[in-house]
Formats: structure tokens, sequence, C-alpha cells
């Protein structure tokens, strides 16, 4: 049986960029999206090759929130790039502002005493 409390990752492409050091030592600033955004952290595509375990710091380039994450996976991307799983390095980051949902970073919940906006349909 499935662990409930464990979601699947949500199909989500928003922009992000990436800096950090490629395997060779060469610092970069990536502009990508996101593949996949869960609970811990996100999957992108990056055109720069990353060694495991190494660190990145993602950013969110309209509110300028970063967050340091670690390469945790890569599958064969293409000719356009690798695909790597980044996990988020500091779980309370982001934890109380967004109930526990490490994504924060990536697409900020609206502040309390901001005006709602409202539609009519």
């Amino acid at each position: 049986m499935a662990n409930p409390v464990v979601t699947p990752p949500a199909k989500l492409e928003l922009p992000v960029e990436v800096i950090g050091a490629d395997v060779n030592g060469q610092q970069f600033l990536e502009s990508t999206r996101t593949l996949t955004i869960h609970r811990a952290g996100i999957s992108i595509l990056l055109a720069c090759n990353l060694a495991p375990d190494s660190e990145v710091i993602v950013r969110n380039p309209e509110t300028n929130e970063e967050a340091i994450a670690v390469v945790v996976g890569q599958t064969p991307g293409d000719a356009a790039g690798h695909i790597y799983g980044l996990a988020f390095l500091d779980h309370k980051l982001f934890a109380a502002r967004s109930n526990n949902c490490m994504c924060h970073l990536l697409y900020p919940l609206r502040r309390r005493n901001s005006p709602r906006k409202s539609r009519v349909l």
C-alpha cells in the first residue's frame, strides 16, 4: 500500500535561475524551468554538467528568493541538457510560510494583508 503522506511530484513548469559550479569547477548562472515540483525539491533541465551531491542556489527570478539545493539524481537528457533532481537543504526555511511545502520559493503564497483579486464570471 502506498504511503498516504508521500505525495507524487507535480508536473509544473515555473521559471528558475540556478547558480553554481559544474563538474569542471566553472561557475554558471542558467535560466531554466522546473519539470516537476515536490515537497523536498524540484527536477530541472540544465545544459551544464553537475556532480552528484554538489550544491547549487535556486532562485525565483520574479521574487529573487533563493534556496540552497543539492543534486540528488540525474537522468539521461538529450541534446538540450541533463535532467537533475534537486533537494532543498534548509527544511525549515519555507515550511512555516508554505504549509510544509518547500516550493514556496517557486510560487509564494499571497500575503495576508495584501488585497484579494476577484473576478466575476
